[in-house]
């Protein structure tokens, strides 16, 4: 799921626990590739390059760190040695590339240089402590990896405080990601105005207060930020995102705003002028490999165009799962290879990077149901002209 705000402050809002839940896994598919060109000119914004890496370094890197010797089940309940094996055993027909270098083109970017290294990304989600890759938060990070093979890694636990909220949770893992240095955080999880059961099904009922809730929140986070004596450079660099949620067959409009706590938490901040949501983006899935269509799960951006994006959703292979979940690592992995590219862009600087340079889908220019449309990559890696928000 997701939802990108700015924690600023110590609030706490118990919600039910059975709304909140992981955004699942989807399709997948191959976007147009974008010609770097060697010098990209972009008003207002520091370009200044890093120092780029090498395609060997990325390949070399591909899987091994964190996910080096550990077995691995895919989502579709598939079982291999370890997730190099299932990558050479599933990819064979994309060149032996996990689906998300892929359909990204991020081996594109490797070939360039750009990977990911000396990027950090946090990734907040559930995971197990069996020394196997089986859970949602493994998963999530395997598709960052695939993206950005040389970033490093960072983790922490949405139950790591069982007697809390989830709101609680994600405030302090994002203010540990931030005072440690990481540049991208992932929130593959959400709180939806429709709960869940037991089984994790969406159920016809609602979040008792769910508007009000929101409403609340997001005041307390405007008290707290006028109050709160950190210092803010660090917290410039950091950028948000969060998969747009998976709730597009029961929830009525199937928009960000209305169906995701944090959508709802983030049109209440909007109308009060608060500018921590400038380093959030929203992402929704794509159908499949070769739609354009949003996928009939995946909710659309709503009133939150200017902060939406979409992306395929596979983990390692194409057809392997299905969700918003693992199109906003996606994105994540992109955001490193950009901060690697442009050390000197901070948070908000990349989303209007990585929004503005998105192939365009559904009606021209940004709309309600695509957002910005697709990302692309490559195009964000060699911006041109002038950006601005739009």
């Amino acid at each position: 799921m997701k939802t990108t705000i700015q924690f600023t402050g110590r609030s706490l809002v118990v919600l039910a626990a059975a709304s909140v839940s992981a955004c699942g896994g989807g399709g997948s598919g191959p976007a147009p590739v974008m010609n770097a060109p060697s010098a990209p000119m972009v008003a207002g914004y520091d370009l200044s390059l890093g120092t780029p890496s090498t395609e060997e370094a990325a390949r070399k890197a591909l899987f091994g760190g964190v996910f080096e010797g550990l077995p691995y089940y895919s989502p579709d309940e598939e079982k291999f040695a370890d997730v190099s094996a299932a990558n050479q055993e599933l990819n064979s027909e994309i060149e032996y590339l996990p689906v998300a270098a892929y359909d990204t083109r991020a081996d594109k970017a490797w070939e360039l240089g750009w990977t990911g290294k000396g990027v950090k990304v946090g990734i907040l989600d559930y995971f197990n402590s069996n020394n196997t890759i089986d859970s949602h938060g493994d998963w999530v990070s395997v598709v960052i990896h695939s993206v950005a093979p040389e970033a490093e890694l960072g983790f922490e636990r949405l139950d790591e405080y069982p007697r809390r909220s989830a709101i609680f949770n994600q405030y302090e893992a994002g203010r540990k990601f931030e005072e440690s240095g990481f540049d991208i955080i992932n929130n593959s999880w959400g709180i939806f105005r429709f709960t869940r059961d037991s089984d994790g099904n969406v159920t016809p009922s609602e979040l008792e207060d769910f508007d009000q809730l929101a409403s609340d929140f997001a005041e307390q986070l405007i008290q707290e930020s006028l109050t709160d004596d950190d210092a803010d450079d660090d917290r410039e660099n950091v950028l948000w995102i969060y998969a747009a949620g998976n709730s597009g067959r029961v929830c009525k409009p199937r928009t960000v705003d209305y169906c995701n706590f944090f959508g709802a938490v983030e049109i209440e901040l909007n109308e009060r002028d608060y500018t921590g949501v400038n380093q959030l983006i929203w992402v929704g899935a794509l159908e499949d490999e070769d739609s354009e269509e949003l996928a009939e799960y995946s909710l659309e951006a709503g009133q939150l165009a200017s902060s939406f994006i979409v992306a395929h959703d596979d983990v390692l292979a194409i057809g392997d799962a299905a969700g918003t979940s693992f199109a906003a690592p996606r994105v994540s992995g992109a955001a490193a290879l950009l901060r690697h590219k442009f050390p000197n862009l901070n948070g908000a600087d990349l989303k209007q990077v990585l929004l503005q340079t998105a192939e365009d889908l559904g009606p021209e220019g940004v709309d309600s149901k695509f957002g910005h449309g697709r990302l692309d990559l490559l195009n964000a890696l060699s911006p041109q002209g002038s950006l601005r928000p739009k």
